[in-house]
């Protein structure tokens, strides 16, 4: 008695259950692993033309407040 009243209250559960997050698939990991690559190889392009810069600036003796 007890487990055809829990069997059916599992069963109701089910059916109202929120279902449950698509996992992600092979195609949205490998292009999210991309973009993020992107982003990173941009920030150190920045990074390293930032640097140039100042060094130009130095050279050139426009050195700005530090």
């Amino acid at each position: 008695m007890t487990q055809d009243i829990e069997a059916a209250r599992a069963r109701a559960e089910a059916r109202f259950r929120k279902p449950d997050a698509p996992a992600e698939t092979e195609a949205a990991r490998a292009e999210r692993e991309v973009r993020e690559r992107t982003e990173r190889l941009r920030a150190a392009r920045l990074a390293q033309e930032a640097v140039k810069r100042k060094g130009a600036e130095i050279r050139a003796g426009r050195r700005g407040t530090p």
